[in-house]
């Protein structure tokens, strides 16, 4: 735990105060925790739970392999093109999941 920037916990997002980025950088991490609240809502607590811990143990624990995770940095690529680049995040999310399981 000692490597996480940050995590998001349903609707809450927790960043480690020793590993705060700056500028762009930040702007990203948040973006990617904000993604993984969309998740939550997508699915809600208990499924994005089950499907995080089975993706991270099917990976053989690797982080970014998990598809929740691929997820979340699927989507900031999209916000990093800059400003004047406006997208559904929620929309996006919901067409990650559906792309994913087809």
């Amino acid at each position: 735990m000692s490597r996480i920037d940050g995590i998001a916990l349903e609707d809450t997002v927790v960043i480690a105060g020793s590993r705060i980025p700056r500028g762009r950088e930040w702007n990203s991490l948040l973006f990617h925790e904000m993604v993984h609240v969309a998740q939550y809502a997508e699915l809600g607590r208990n499924e994005f739970m089950r499907q995080y811990v089975r993706g991270y143990l099917a990976s053989g624990l690797d982080y970014f392999e998990i598809l929740l995770e691929r997820q979340a940095y699927r989507l900031p690529q999209r916000f990093d093109l800059g400003p004047g680049r406006t997208f559904n995040v929620v929309a996006g999310v919901h067409k990650l999941f559906a792309k994913d399981r087809s």
